[in-house]
Formats: structure tokens, sequence, C-alpha cells
């Protein structure tokens, strides 16, 4: 809904009302005429940009097919399902206490909820399965969805698979407090708050080896394992947080360390982290940086205005697609360069970013001192053309 432009129609049907009234008083046959004709005018412009402000008469849509789905998590909770297209709703489910963000596999969705985690069918939203163990689901495999428990003050968290069949346990895992998780081929890697990377058996959870990276004075704020990601034999991550960072490589041979590189101080918040052949690319919170994956050397940065976090990323056709700040970025892998941004209010947050049908969709929400009544100003889908950035549209989320 565009307020400006409802703001806008409406001034114009008070002056439409005025000419009208003109027409009414006035007693000269040519005046009538004329007042009467751009009275009528007037309305129906004021009527048609009405409509369109509130989403009645026109509805911007992007080039995609109709059966395309975009999922979030809604205001009260709820998995909603939006067309692609149009960013109208196509189906919502309600669970008890409120569901988390949905991992996407095909046909199905997986989502953790306070009683336990569901399987639901991406067309309909209709429950396939649930199950009593809660689980932020991370990675999958033709048997089973691997995700990580819910923490408790005992035992902290550790992995679990469930069977994607019927939501029947499969295995937990030995090892516990994993934070972070990333599957390659039969191999699932975790990293912990203690300065630990593990390697497990998909089949059945076994630890397959582990290797340790802890600077021994047991501080999360310098040992805890995050943004994991293989590639070029090498399983990476962080260690450390907030001005203590470092980039890291373990060879997933050897299980010994490749590379470590220390982050400067202005590195405060890992955001988003993608790889491609022999790149490993990261968000600091400051600035986008590009590393060789064989030795950890500086490959580019693009640097940020000021301090600006980032949103997961999506590397697509030789583009990272990212948000952060009130700004979409669209940058080429290959320098850094800027392909397109589009600057938006300071007030949203690009938090989600998929590409799909060469169409970008990125959703918005509210940063800063906002309340419930001004929620509604920046949570919008938008939908961008992935070659330069043209905007198909922005609809309230």
């Amino acid at each position: 809904m565009n307020l400006g432009g409802i703001a806008l129609s409406l001034l114009g049907l008070i002056v439409t009302l005025a000419f009208g009234l003109m027409t009414l008083l006035n007693r000269q046959r040519p005046r009538k005429i004329l007042f009467g004709s751009i009275a009528a005018l007037l309305a129906v412009v004021s009527v048609v940009g009405l409509l369109t402000s509130l989403d009645i008469l026109f509805r911007a849509t992007a080039p995609v097919s109709d059966n395309l789905n975009l999922y979030s998590i809604d205001n009260s909770g709820r998995l909603v399902a939006l067309k692609a297209k149009d960013a109208t709703i196509r189906w919502q489910v309600s669970f008890v206490g409120g569901a988390a963000p949905p991992f996407v596999a095909g046909d199905v969705l997986y989502t953790e909820t306070n009683s336990g985690t569901y399987a639901v069918r991406a067309s309909d939203g209709r429950q396939i399965w649930h199950s009593t163990t809660a689980i932020k689901p991370g990675a999958l495999t033709n048997d089973v969805v691997i995700g990580i428990t819910q923490r408790n003050s005992t035992n902290g968290s550790t992995f679990a698979a469930l069977r994607t069949s019927d939501g029947s346990l499969a295995w937990t895992s030995s090892a516990t407090t994993f934070d972070d998780l990333v599957l390659q081929d039969t191999v699932v890697y975790g990293g912990t708050t203690d300065g630990l990377v593990y390697a497990l058996q998909v089949s059945n959870g076994q630890v397959l080896w582990q290797h340790s990276l802890a600077s021994g004075q047991h501080d999360p704020n310098l040992d805890e394992i995050s943004s994991l990601a293989t590639d070029d034999g090498k399983v990476f991550g962080i260690i450390g947080i907030q001005n203590n960072l470092r980039l890291f490589a373990i060879d997933q041979l050897t299980q010994r360390v490749d590379w470590q590189n220390t982050l400067p101080q202005s590195a405060w918040a890992i955001g988003g982290i993608a790889t491609a052949p022999g790149v490993f690319y990261l968000g600091t919170g400051s600035d986008v940086e590009a590393f060789n994956t064989s030795d950890g050397t500086l490959l580019w940065k693009y640097a940020f205005a000021g301090n600006q976090s980032t949103s997961p990323f999506v590397l697509f056709n030789n583009i990272l697609y990212f948000g952060s700040g009130g700004a979409m970025y669209a940058l080429k892998a290959h320098d850094g360069s800027v392909q397109w941004i589009h600057h938006d209010s300071t007030d949203t947050f690009f938090a989600a970013v998929n590409v799909y049908q060469n169409i970008v969709f990125a959703r918005s929400e509210c940063v800063g001192p906002h309340e419930l009544p001004t929620i509604q100003q920046c949570n919008f889908w938008f939908a961008f053309r992935a070659s330069d950035g043209l905007e198909y549209y922005r609809h309230n989320a």
C-alpha cells in the first residue's frame, strides 16, 4: 500500500469535488462544459490512483512461473508462502509458539517450532509429519534431514538427524554445543563455542575426526566457531566474535590447519559467506572480502561507507548478491566491482535474498527504534532483475 499515493489521490478527489461544485453553480454553458470535463478527468485519474495505491486495480509482477513460492515467517509466527510473481499469499500455517524460518528442500519445507519439527508440503502447507525432536534444519540427504537441537542448560545443543520419510529419529551425535553446520557428500561438519571443528558421518552421526582451535582460555569471545563452508578440499570458518576474529582453513584429509588470517579490528559482525572454485567470500561488518582458498591471501575488498552487517550471500552467474544497510548490492565475483546497487530507506535492512529464474527476490525488515505501528512501512518483498537491478515490484511483507 502506497500511503503517499493515497494522500495525493484523496487530494485529487477534493479538487474534483471543487470543480464539480463550480460546474453546478456556473450558468454559462461553455464554462459548464469546461469545468465538467476537468472534473470528470480528475475523478477518473484520482480513482485510478487510489486503487493503484491500494493494490486493488494494478499489482506489479515479476516474469516468473506462477507456481514459484517465497517463504517467510510473519509477525504472528505463521509460516507464509507467497507467490513469487506478485507476493500475494498462497497459503499460511500457524504453529503453537510460532515457527522458525523454514529449510526449503524442493517440494518439502522443514521448520522448527516449540513443539518439535514439522515437514509440510510446499504446494499447500499441509503437514507431512511432525517429530517431537526440535531441530534447526541445516542439511538434507535422500534419507535424513540434519539439524541442531534446541539448546538446554544441561547438555547444550548437538546434532540430530530425522528420517525424511516419517520424521522418526535416525541418530543424535555424541558431540555437544554445535553452533553451525555444513554438509559435503557423506560428511557433515560442525563448529562449537569452545573452538572445536567436527566431522561426522551422515549415515550414523559418528565422529570421524575433530580439531581444536581453542585458545585455552575457555572464552567464547575467542573460541566460538561460526560461518562454516567447504571447498577445494578444505573446511573454512570463523573463530572468535566481536573484533577478535580469525579466518581459518582446515585440510579435510590431514585434519590440520592449512592457514589462518587475523581479520582487522573493523571486522565486528560476520554476515554472508559463499564459496566458488578457489575463492571464499566473507562479509565482515565493514566490507566484503574475497580470499584465495589455497593460501588465504586477500584477492579484493569492497568497503562500505560505515559499519554495516550483511545478509546471507547468494552467488549466481558470477555475481554476488546481498543486502546491507538500506541497500541491495550486486558485486562482480571476480573483482568486487559493482554490477548494480539499489538504495532504499535507511530504516530498512534487506535480510533475505534469493535468486530464481534470473530474478532477485529480497525481503526487507525494519531497523532502528521502530514500533509496531510503523513496521509495515519498511517490511517489504522486492523483486529485481538480476542483470541490472530493475525493480519489478515491492509489496508489503
